[in-house]
């Protein structure tokens, strides 16, 4: 039995634990496997917080950009040929000066004007230019403005936000560029083109500007009236 005992102690006594090496070997292999997954994880929020704000931005400049297209399209509506006897009285403009408002924008690259008679063929006002058949789009402290009629007055009210740029290119019958634009009668397409940006920080804790994404919308507008002729 004596004999059983001291195999037994002296088995325990030979047995060695972890050295120190060995310990500090296993942290930091733990530690790197911690580290790398807190990673992935900041790398996937990351890219889903990305992901999530560039569809939003995509989504509202695509749904704008469909409105401002359809609108255009009716730049210069005349269905009672008003301007055989007062002639551009529907279409582009060159200015707002002839409305109540007291806006200074002119027809440019970055600002569009035109009128429309929205009033039908025996509707009230048919044949005339009433406030709110003066239409227009403008670029102003990246975004886009559309022209109201408001309390009597035109009035420039904000309809898309996050713009870099927009951009107006006027053609005439031949398809060249109408640089600069005097005869406004001539104009029978506009390309359109909007530059809309984003500028996501996916972590806000952190100090920095964050990144710019970008999205490039272009479209050739054809108006559908009788005015250009």
């Amino acid at each position: 039995m004596k004999n059983k005992l001291s195999i037994l102690l002296r088995d325990v006594g030979n047995q060695k634990g972890m050295t120190l090496i060995e310990v500090i070997v296993a942290m930091v292999i733990g530690l790197i496997i911690t580290l790398g997954a807190l990673q992935f994880y900041y790398a996937q929020h990351r890219s889903m917080v990305i992901q999530d704000k560039v569809t939003q931005m995509q989504a509202n400049v695509r749904m704008g950009f469909r409105i401002m297209a359809e609108k255009m399209i009716e730049a210069g509506l005349d269905p009672n040929q008003a301007n055989d006897a007062n002639p551009n009285r529907f279409g582009f403009q060159p200015n707002l000066t002839a409305y109540p408002g007291g806006l200074g924008d002119t027809i440019s690259g970055s600002t569009i004007l035109w009128t429309q008679d929205d009033s039908g063929l025996t509707g009230p006002g048919a044949g005339t230019v009433d406030l709110i058949e003066v239409k227009g789009f403008r670029l102003q402290n990246n975004a886009i403005d559309q022209l109201r009629a408001s309390g009597g007055n035109l009035a420039w009210k904000t309809f898309i936000g996050g713009i870099e740029s927009l951009q107006f290119i006027y053609y005439d019958e031949n398809g060249t560029v109408i640089n600069p634009v005097t005869n406004f009668a001539d104009i029978r397409r506009v390309r359109l083109t909007v530059v809309a940006f984003e500028n996501i920080n996916p972590d806000p804790a952190l100090a920095y500007a964050g990144d710019i994404y970008r999205r490039t919308l272009i479209a050739d507008i054809i108006p559908r009236n009788q005015s250009f002729d």
